[in-house]
């Protein structure tokens, strides 16, 4: 044998993504001037190079070179205790080669990536979105999943809480995010949390998220319900009542006969008084035995005032009486106000990239749309434009007049916008239609989605219907 060879480290140890050295030494043993080439074996070979790969030695000399291993951070590196060869062989003796071993420590790494799909979410009550986690690691990695809100004003929650993945393999958790309070009228609301991936014995990783919460009611329909209240109640006072029948009494005609006596005293007439009270109960009879009949007499000297319609008073001489006359009862109906009923519609168009739609709403007949607000949505980055026009009704050849302009935007700009025309309602008549048109020219996810929630109030359309339009 002409070489004999030497390794500094037989025990290495090395993380993913870093390096590590030991020296081999090489002596030339023989008798003539070789060249010596350095070679390394084993299931770390594909990490290792050796600085240089061949030296040259006379008899007697020796030389070193530098076996650097740098194994990847990578999930395929995996954590384990490899072996390995520096093989040194002469170059004029092949077969005379000499092999030093050692044993190769790849640490564990821990790391993870989350992504959010989608980034921004709304309702009314809760968003429902996914947070994929993929592990990064070379061990299997036990991750958990959580909602971070500096406000308090979310609930988050994550099905599975946590989840054990695979070195390169991804997990995904379902989030449910419900804000703790409901805005039943009003403008919508952004709250922005964060999403936190935790490994164990990594470090996390935090994701910023969005949840649009739209209020319950639309805005403008409490005044209409209010409204609605007060007319209810209108016509339940309005309404006819049903005709009833009462007797009237005739006023005490013995009172009246007092007075007359007090009368008769003062002008010394005191039989006078025991006449009238006699005749007063008399005349009360008859009164209430001829309610049917309509003349009236009165007796001589005496003062009688007209009675009412279909009764009979007789007066007894020296006194004075008066029948009440009778009442009578006049019902007036009164028409029920046509009041105007609230009006709630979303129009929606997905579309792909390159293509055009529009989502309409035609007026029924007899109706009259009146349009007090837009709210209109678009999350994610798309390219393209957007148009609210208005569409009157399709003329008696079957042809479509051009549509009206109402509002116009590009759907970048979009976003979450609100469009009021509570100052002056947009006034839609019968038989027209409300077209939303989105132009798609460039989709981040396979589509645009543009929508408009309409908000308003149907009300019967007048003999002459007016178009009031608005241009934004």
């Amino acid at each position: 044998m002409s070489l004999r060879a030497i390794l500094s480290s037989s025990t290495l140890a090395v993380d993913p993504g870093s390096k590590v050295s030991a020296e081999v030494e090489v002596a030339n043993t023989g008798e003539i001037v070789e060249d010596f080439r350095f070679e390394v074996v084993g299931p770390a070979a594909a990490w290792a190079t050796v600085e240089p790969a061949e030296v040259a030695l006379f008899p007697g000399d020796s030389g070193k070179a530098k076996v650097i291993f740098a194994p990847p951070r990578h999930p395929t590196t995996r954590a384990a205790e490899l072996p390995f060869g520096v093989k040194v062989t002469p170059v004029n003796e092949p077969g005379a080669s000499v092999v030093e071993e050692g044993r190769l420590t790849v640490t564990r790494f821990v790391e993870v990536s989350a992504e959010v799909m989608p980034e921004a979410t709304r309702g009314k009550f809760h968003g429902k979105l996914g947070v994929v986690v993929d592990s990064l690691s070379n061990v299997p990695t036990v991750v958990a999943l959580r909602g971070q809100d500096a406000t308090g004003r979310l609930g988050v929650r994550a099905k599975p809480a946590s989840a054990t993945i695979g070195p390169g393999e991804a997990a995904l958790f379902k989030v449910k995010v419900k804000p703790h309070h409901k805005i039943i009228r009003g403008t919508a609301q952004s709250h922005r949390y964060k999403l936190v991936a935790e490994p164990e014995g990594g470090d996390p990783v935090k994701k910023d998220a969005t949840h649009m919460q739209r209020s319950v009611l639309p805005r403008g329909s409490l005044p209409i319900a209010g409204l609605a209240i007060v007319a209810l109640v209108v016509l339940m006072l309005l309404r006819p009542q049903p005709a009833s029948t009462a007797v009237t009494s005739t006023p005490s005609l013995a009172a009246s006969a007092s007075s007359t006596s007090s009368t008769s005293k003062s002008l010394g007439a005191a039989s006078t008084s025991s006449t009238a009270a006699s005749h007063a109960a008399s005349t009360s009879s008859t009164a209430a035995s001829h309610v049917a009949s309509s003349s009236t007499t009165a007796a001589p000297g005496t003062s009688s005032t007209t009675s009412a319609p279909g009764s009979t008073t007789t007066s007894a001489p020296g006194s004075t009486t008066t029948t009440a006359p009778s009442s009578s009862t006049t019902t007036t109906t009164v028409p029920a106000p046509n009041l105007p009923a609230p009006f709630g519609q979303t129009l929606e168009v997905v579309e792909p990239a390159g293509s055009s739609g529009q989502a309409s709403y035609t007026v029924p007949s007899g109706e009259t749309l009146q349009v007090g607000e837009l709210l209109f949505e678009n999350l994610q980055p798309d390219a393209g434009a957007v148009r609210v026009e208005l569409q009157p009704p399709a003329s008696s050849g079957g042809s479509k007049p051009p549509l009206q302009d109402l509002f116009f935007t590009s759907l970048s700009n979009l976003g979450f916008q609100t469009l009021s025309f509570s100052q002056q309602p947009v006034s839609v008549p019968s038989g027209w239609g409300l077209v939303v048109g989105l132009s798609c020219s460039k989709a981040s996810s396979g589509s645009c989605d543009a929508g408009a929630f309409v908000s308003g109030q149907l009300t019967a359309a007048s003999t002459s219907p007016k178009s009031r339009q608005s241009k934004r």
